[in-house]
């Protein structure tokens, strides 16, 4: 969506279109929707995804398409934010940028280096599924549940 408070997305989409970049647009919750089916089939043909941590009163949010982008292997390219890095590396796990300069300037150079695109993302891919999947998720739920003896026995 580039609606709303996600306008600032319209702009960095526009100059990297104007720099000559190949960018996919689709998708979102009012704009054109695509079947979920499209969206990940998107996400997995991708080399790099970018993603917009901004949110309402400018503030920064860990979004889903975090894990999204990840689970589907490729590079991720997210605005800098004190969310993301909570549970991914900056420079490790995805890379950061800071203006869309510095995101062109970033894809540039991932598009000439394969080898560490490839290696950032498939880190990125590696702890997206290793720690953060829903397999985790659900352990940790209901080991919780166990030991706070929530389950309910029906014998």
């Amino acid at each position: 969506s580039t609606s709303s408070y996600r306008s600032i997305r319209r702009s960095y989409l526009d100059y990297l279109e104007n720099e000559n970049v190949d960018v996919y647009r689709g998708g979102g919750q009012r704009d054109e929707v695509v079947s979920l089916e499209e969206y990940a089939s998107v996400l997995k043909r991708s080399k790099m995804s970018i993603n917009f941590s901004f949110s309402v009163h400018d503030q920064s949010q860990l979004k889903v398409r975090v894990f999204e982008i990840l689970y589907c292997g490729a590079l991720m390219l997210e605005s800098k934010n004190e969310e993301t890095c909570k549970y991914f590396i900056p420079g490790v796990d995805y890379v950061e940028y800071e203006s869309k300069e510095d995101l062109l300037e970033k894809i540039k150079y991932y598009s000439v280096h394969e080898d560490e695109r490839e290696r950032i993302a498939s880190n990125g891919h590696q702890k997206a599924i290793s720690k953060y999947s829903h397999n985790q998720f659900w352990e940790k739920i209901t080991s919780r549940m166990a030991e706070n003896n929530l389950f309910v026995n029906h014998d």
